[in-house]
């Protein structure tokens, strides 16, 4: 928020194809957010290293 950052973690993850890889968008459901991220992403980028 305003330059600073508010949210980093290491987090374990599934391995996936990158055509199972969806930024911003959840087309499966089943959670409590929303289908479509309607903020503005920024900087995507993979970490360093994985």
């Amino acid at each position: 928020m305003d330059g600073r950052t508010v949210l980093t973690a290491d987090q374990p993850c599934y391995p996936s194809l990158p055509r199972e890889l969806y930024i911003g968008e959840n087309p499966i459901g089943g959670s409590t957010c929303g289908e479509r991220f309607t903020g503005r992403l920024l900087l995507i980028q993979r970490a360093a290293g994985r």
